[in-house]
């Protein structure tokens, strides 16, 4: 494996790859703020919450499959185009909208609309830039894609709290439609390193569920990805910040784009952490703790009436949430076949897509029946329980030596 953390970054089409994927982020990171922000604002009701949170999630559990297919039999920059249009038209809708001061109900269609580009964007995505760098390259790829990721993450809620403040939605709005102006704009800098192969002849069942058998019969994956589905799930608190924001800490847009940043700020710190030292001994076992961990910061967050502390819990919440995410991220990117890396990355969007926005439902809904407070409580005490089921369920990712491609029976 190279020793050099900055090889991917030397090579011109990845660094293209990573703006293009940062422009994105930014925007689909600024509806989420906008979309939240708008309609609770509207309303002052958790069951909104809710019904975005289903509007996000409905795309990913419908089309990730096919999405993962159309990676694995289409050129995944052409695909990328399509999703990015489609990205594009939901936000011009949403746009429309709001200077027609139209009705609320059309937002959630709309929302459902950029939620199926992102739906189709993933899987084509990620398993696209590997075949920008060498196959060494990998590990450290995974970390600088993640802390481009992570980054984005960070200045997309301030940004949108900002332009919130100074531009209204219109002009949040705005910037969304201009973030995949961008990336269609650096689409054609994307120049191959190596090409993949031409897709097998299958039957239509390995079609569509080609991607389920390699992650069913590869048990460290599996574990690795329904452990962080299961966290996220309960213990995620992201679609229920605004009601954090008016009713708990009683801060204004400004201080919800903070709390959304908070997480992805230990992310980054710990994204950076990670590139620049060796390989995980062990990772099964720090995947597992770092889980049980982050379910101990929620709980703390649930605890706090200060903005200062709840930043700090959500932070180091993010830095532990990292650490599984570049074991689970780097786990499924050097163990799967180039073949089949489509369908494995969109199974991967499902567990980890679905955990995101299907919890954004889940907190929507305990919310309402329990609070804001009552809700992650709730989650945080879920975490601890799963991760202790998980670490006896699951010997062989408990077990893991390490991070290199699966080892065949003799």
């Amino acid at each position: 494996m190279p020793t050099d953390s900055y090889a991917p970054l030397r090579r011109p089409a990845f660094r293209r790859f990573l703006a293009g994927a940062q422009a994105v982020t930014l925007a689909n990171q600024v509806l989420a703020i906008t979309a939240g922000y708008h309609l609770y604002d509207l309303t002052h009701s958790a069951w909104c919450l809710l019904l975005v949170g289903l509007m996000s999630y409905l795309p990913i559990f419908l089309f990730s499959l096919p999405a993962g297919w159309a990676a694995d039999h289409f050129d995944r920059r052409k695909v990328l185009s399509l999703t990015l249009c489609l990205h594009f038209s939901a936000s011009a809708g949403l746009l429309a909208l709001v200077l027609s001061d139209g009705p609320q109900w059309p937002w959630y269609p709309l929302l459902f609309l950029a939620a199926t580009s992102r739906a189709f964007y993933t899987p084509s995505a990620v398993s696209l830039y590997p075949l920008l760098i060498e196959p060494g390259e990998m590990p450290r790829a995974v970390s600088w894609n993640s802390a481009n990721y992570q980054a984005a993450a960070i200045v997309g809620p301030i940004l949108g709290g900002l332009l919130l403040h100074h531009f209204g939605v219109a002009g949040a709005l705005t910037f969304v439609g201009a973030g995949a102006v961008l990336y269609l704009a650096l689409l054609p800098g994307l120049a191959l390193l190596r090409h993949p192969p031409e897709p097998l002849v299958e039957s239509l069942k390995d079609k569509v569920l080609g991607g389920f058998s390699f992650v069913w019969n590869d048990k460290a994956i599996l574990g690795a990805l329904s452990v962080d589905f299961v966290a996220v799930l309960f213990g995620g608190v992201e679609g229920i910040l605004p009601m954090f924001q008016k009713d708990v800490l009683h801060c204004g847009p400004l201080g919800l784009g903070f709390l959304r940043a908070a997480m992805f700020a230990g992310a980054l710190v710990m994204s950076f952490f990670m590139a620049h030292r060796p390989p995980l001994q062990k990772p099964g076992k720090i995947m597992l703790a770092c889980v049980g961990g982050f379910g101990l910061c929620m709980l703390c967050f649930a605890a706090s009436r200060n903005l200062y502390l709840s930043l700090l819990a959500l932070m180091a919440a993010g830095m532990l949430d990292q650490v599984s995410v570049l074991v689970r991220q780097t786990l499924v990117q050097v163990r799967t076949p180039e073949g089949l890396r489509g369908r494995v990355q969109a199974v991967n969007f499902l567990f980890i897509g679905s955990s995101n926005e299907l919890g954004e439902v889940e907190s929507g809904l305990s919310a309402g029946l329990l609070g804001p407070v009552g809700s992650v409580v709730l989650g945080g005490v879920a975490v601890l329980v799963v991760v202790s089921l998980w670490a006896v369920k699951f010997p062989s990712l408990r077990d893991l030596p390490g991070l290199g491609p699966r080892e065949k029976s003799p």
